[in-house]
């Protein structure tokens, strides 16, 4: 097997980008390709990062995902202090680069380029829904990558589809914290389109990118990494296109979901807001109720 070059990688990613992109956003598995480059695995996320910046160039912002989903249990997030749960990339990201942070105790991105600010900036009622980072994604046609992995199992962004098309398996949950700062520490609250805590549905998140590639809308690298990308607004359309036919479509275990969905979400909201009434500000609020 043919050792892999940063010119080589350079090629292949801007073989999946478009002279119109302004936002680019990577979602990452070096582990399935970085050994081919033959480098010091300690250099190595350095050099893939500053490559695709050079790619991007000065026109294009990038993001990565810095994910912390630990802020469900600790309810504490620092931006500076958090690391991300995203992978090689954005831990490098965060450890060695000083690149923007957007403003989110879950679904942050890393950012860098003349957007970078703007997106930070942005911070939306709910982390998937209208107003959010995810939602601009969509509407701005960013430009969704995949390295390494394929789109069912590497692109978070998929949430998005959800919460637009407000699968009847998930609610809203408020999460209510602390935000931590250079000024210091400040109430924070954060609302999430959440699955059951009992039913765990099995994502059948091939369906999108199946919609998608039939009609063309997959670029596919010129190289021998699995890297592709889409417009973000495609993947949304393609979603709202299948939850509209059937909206347990994009669940394996529809039955089962089904059954949870009909018999056991009232009583487990319930039970939430019986636990923290804080909980269920944002859907209480979504609902109508007082």
């Amino acid at each position: 097997m043919a050792r892999l070059t940063l010119p080589g990688f350079r090629s292949q990613f801007e073989s999946v980008l478009d002279p119109a992109d302004e936002i680019v956003v990577v979602y990452s598995g070096i582990w399935t390709f970085g050994h081919r480059f033959g480098l010091d695995p300690k250099v190595l996320p350095a050099a893939l990062i500053e490559t695709m910046l050079e790619a991007a160039g000065e026109r294009r912002t990038l993001l990565f995902p810095a994910y912390t989903y630990a802020y469900s249990q600790t309810r504490h997030y620092s931006p500076k202090k958090t690391p991300p749960e995203t992978g090689v990339l954005p831990a490098t990201l965060f450890s060695r680069f000083h690149w923007t942070r957007t403003r989110s105790a879950f679904n942050s991105f890393f950012a860098a380029g003349p957007q970078a600010q703007r997106l930070a900036a942005i911070s939306g009622p709910t982390i998937w829904g209208e107003g959010s980072l995810k939602a601009h994604f969509e509407h701005a046609g960013a430009r969704m990558v995949v390295l390494g992995v394929p789109w069912k199992d590497a692109c978070g962004f998929l949430h998005r589809i959800e919460e637009a098309g407000l699968v009847p398996w998930r609610y809203f949950k408020t999460f209510v914290g602390v935000w931590e700062s250079d000024t210091g520490e400040q109430p924070w609250t954060e609302s999430i389109y959440v699955r059951s805590c009992y039913v765990m549905p099995a994502f059948h998140w091939e369906l999108p990118d199946q919609r998608v590639r039939a009609k063309g809308g997959i670029r596919t690298g010129s190289g021998e990494i699995h890297l592709e990308s889409a417009d973000a607004a495609d993947l949304v359309d393609a979603g709202r296109e299948i939850l509209a036919e059937d909206p347990y479509q994009l669940i394996a275990n529809a039955d089962e979901v089904r059954h949870w969905v009909r018999h056991g979400k009232a009583r487990e909201i319930e039970e939430m807001r019986a636990s923290d009434p804080r909980t269920t500000a944002y859907l209480d609020a979504h609902e109508g109720r007082s």
